[in-house]
């Protein structure tokens, strides 16, 4: 039942792109449309903790992004900074995922991609570990002491058509790149 589900979610995602494709002949326009089309859908599944902004990441030592499309971070805790402007600024501390999105991948757009995944990674945490405490799972009257490594954002790349139909074709590409 859950994978009807997602095919049919699936399927309305891929009629509206279609629709978009057909009659906006503007390329940047169409990208916009695209990705908008994709944040409404991600909307409507993330908990409501998780907000959804295009923008710029950035870290507390004077590094940024470029350019993410679809950044997912904390809506409840983040103070998305220049606001008023169509591009947003998110601490990578609140940053969750970045994803990026294609109208249409090629061969030639994986090493674009290969940069902006970089430029994402390459960010840092104000602070390397988070300490936890927590009451013990195993032990009665106790408190357990961790510490949890932060990291980068995730990233996810979405692209509605490609050069070829086959995902080993673009596996392929990623791995002959040289921009890894």
């Amino acid at each position: 039942m859950l994978e009807a589900f997602f095919s049919g979610i699936l399927g309305q995602l891929q009629a509206e792109v279609d629709f978009i494709n057909t009659l906006v002949p503007h390329g940047p326009t169409k990208g916009a449309l695209n990705e908008e089309s994709l944040k409404r859908i991600l909307a409507a599944f993330l908990p409501s903790r998780y907000a959804l902004g295009p923008g710029f990441v950035i870290d507390s030592f004077g590094s940024r992004s470029t350019q993410v499309d679809i950044v997912v971070y904390d809506g409840f805790t983040s103070a998305k900074l220049f606001k008023a402007f169509t591009q947003v600024v998110f601490p990578v501390e609140t940053t969750f995922a970045c994803l990026e999105v294609k109208t249409r991948l090629d061969r030639g757009a994986l090493g674009e991609l290969a940069d902006e995944n970089r430029s994402i990674a390459a960010l840092k945490h104000y602070v390397p570990a988070v300490k936890r405490i927590a009451p013990s799972v195993a032990t009665a009257n106790a408190i357990d002491f961790s510490e949890l490594q932060t990291r980068p954002p995730l990233t996810f790349l979405v692209a509605y058509r490609t050069e070829t139909d086959n995902p080993l074709t673009v596996r392929k590409w990623f791995e002959e790149s040289k921009n890894k």
